[in-house]
């Protein structure tokens, strides 16, 4: 039982940024803020590469980046079963 969490923790990538919101509107990687949008024409089938993970320290989100986004703007967050895509800030 104590094997498979210290698998999975060695097998994925490490923090990348930070959760940040009441209802985890926003998203920050390296300096760069994420807010999250729904206004888009992406879906789950969309999901791309893993990209590492996001925490407030009680919530820990999986972080990929999105199929079709050439520009990079976009990244889709996923917590258990709940995915968000989130639009990069100006």
């Amino acid at each position: 039982m104590v094997a498979i969490p210290l698998i999975k923790v060695a097998f994925q990538k490490p923090v990348i940024g930070t959760i940040k919101g009441a209802e985890h509107d926003f998203i920050e990687i390296d300096g760069v803020r994420y807010a999250q949008n729904s206004d888009n024409d992406f879906s789950g089938a969309d999901r791309g590469e893993y990209l590492g993970s996001v925490t407030d320290g009680n919530i820990t989100m999986r972080v990929f980046s999105v199929k079709g986004d050439d520009s990079g703007r976009y990244i889709y967050a996923l917590w258990d079963w709940d995915g968000a895509f989130y639009v990069r800030e100006n």
